[in-house]
């Protein structure tokens, strides 16, 4: 008896075990990434920096979400934007011509700036741009000029397509011919007359949804396949150093793309890269409740490309560039969402899902602004301060390292990832707190022999529906033989590097 009173005190001198852990095995399989490997979608309507009232210039914005990947020009709008002009193809391929000036767009609306509707066609509701009293667009100098001062040295440029099918044209849609012609003519002016050296170049935007929204249309991936096949040789006759992207991500589709052949020439010989997007699922965003109790959900459109690389040899070597994502929803299945703190975590552990997925090179988040602050789908105010959304995209950037981990989750409120240098002597932790209280968590580092000293920042917000982040207050602690305990702020992600 008197020894079971002396055990006493000391059981209840042990800690309570925490809220949560964490076990991060770094003996498990890992995931190379490039550096910065977030990148996002300009959107050349709102980006230029004579178009809004700028606390600091679009490049300065650039380069403080740190990207090293920009995409121009705005998917299928930027195809209409470029194709509405008569002379767009002069505009685009000469020397020392102004970049389509004045081009019609089909959803600026002039003085006041607002956009129209965007399906609208150029003779219903189009009005002329970058003229005196009208809005002032991104056109291809003011990009290349951007990338430069940014110091972006890996964009995406999306070659402009329109359906190969002409029954299915609209008046202002330029010719299959003009369409090659221009392939080759941004190429040659960027990479030749301009010396940029751009790599990665995308050939349409989302062609899989363009023929009676069907996925499965092997008739129609065919006849992209053909266009796609003439446009690839045709840039890299004037720069065979480029990496050509085929948009996809269902096998039937990619299959029929990479199998097609004329002339004795393969598709797959061309092309480099597979581009799908990827946008979040209705069950983690479809509320904050649904967020808060969400285990790890798949990829889908990701999922289905990796395991078409994995499994075609025809595909083998190909890399996958997620052009677009985000943690919203677009389309016919969109939610009312806003740009608010919650679904800006969500937006993290979203890229963070992407970006640990195999084959994946580059994610671009979608896109730097649309028409107002409050926009779910915007990284930068109309100021250029960063938005909550945008967040995701600096926080990878500034803080992943060459190696990455996604760790072993026992809790669906604290989400965590691992990454380390090449000699994982470097060890960075990114853990997020999808709870609006603080939580304690008990992490165990398995197959660790770095520092054992730790110092901590991140970003945090009061409440859930809050439209900015705080900067969390800055700590430092110590793991004892691999393990740690650490009390995380509500709605933060909290960035845990381990020093000497």
């Amino acid at each position: 008896m008197k020894r079971l009173l002396l055990i006493l005190p000391l059981l209840l001198s042990l800690p309570a075990p925490a809220q949560h852990a964490v076990r991060v095995d770094m003996s498990a399989p890992k995931k190379s990434v490039v550096e910065r490997p977030a990148g996002i979608n300009l959107f050349m309507l709102m980006d230029h920096d004579r178009a809004e009232r700028r606390v600091r210039p679009m490049w300065r914005a650039l380069r403080d979400l740190g990207v090293r990947s920009v995409r121009f020009n705005e998917g299928e709008y930027g195809d209409w934007y470029i194709f509405t002009h008569p002379d767009s193809l002069h505009l685009l391929t000469h020397p020392g011509a102004p970049l389509y000036p004045h081009l019609i767009d089909i959803k600026s609306r002039g003085i006041d700036g607002r956009l129209t509707d965007i399906d609208a066609v150029p003779s219903h509701g189009g009005y002329p741009l970058n003229r005196e009293g009208f809005r002032p667009t991104v056109d291809f100098n003011d990009f290349i000029a951007m990338c430069r001062k940014a110091g972006v040295d890996d964009p995406t440029i999306i070659i402009p397509t329109h359906p190969v099918d002409r029954s299915l044209a609209k008046e202002f849609y330029p010719t299959r011919e003009e369409m090659v012609r221009l392939a080759a003519g941004m190429v040659r002016y960027a990479n030749r007359v301009c010396g940029c050296g751009f790599r990665f170049w995308e050939i349409g935007n989302e062609h899989y949804w363009e023929n009676h929204d069907d996925a499965y249309d092997t008739e129609w991936a065919a006849r992209c396949a053909s266009l796609v096949l003439e446009m690839a040789r045709a840039m890299k006759a004037e720069d065979p150093t480029i990496e050509i992207g085929v948009n996809g991500f269902t096998t039937p589709w990619l299959s029929t793309m990479l199998s097609y052949s004329e002339g004795g020439e393969r598709l797959a010989d061309w092309v480099d890269n597979i581009v799908p997007h990827q946008y979040a699922k209705a069950e983690i965003i479809g509320s904050y409740d649904k967020y808060l109790l969400s285990a790890e959900y798949p990829l889908h459109e990701v999922d289905e490309a990796a395991r078409f690389v994995a499994d075609t040899p025809a595909a083998h070597g190909m890399k996958i560039e997620v052009t677009e994502a985000s943690a919203f929803m677009p389309g016919k299945k969109a939610l009312h969402i806003d740009n608010v703190a919650w679904i800006a975590l969500a937006n993290f552990e979203h890229f963070g899902y992407i970006l640990s997925a195999p084959g994946v090179e580059y994610a671009h988040f979608w896109a730097t602004h649309w028409t107002d602050d409050t926009t779910y789908w915007s990284a930068l105010m109309m100021d250029n301060s960063i938005a909550p959304m945008g967040w995701a995209v600096k926080l990878w950037n500034e803080n992943l390292d060459s190696l990455m981990w996604k760790a072993d989750l026992r809790s669906t409120t604290v989400r965590c990832y691992a990454s380390t240098d090449e000699s994982q002597q470097r060890l960075t932790l990114f853990l997020v707190n999808r709870s609006a209280q603080a939580e304690t968590c008990d992490v165990a580092l398995e197959g660790y022999a770095g520092a054992e000293s730790y110092r901590t920042h991140g970003i945090c917000a009061a409440y859930p529906e809050a439209r900015r982040f705080d900067i969390q207050k800055r700590r430092s602690g110590r793991a004892v033989d691999g393990r740690f305990r650490i009390t995380l702020d509500p709605l933060s992600v909290t960035v845990v590097r381990f020093v000497e």
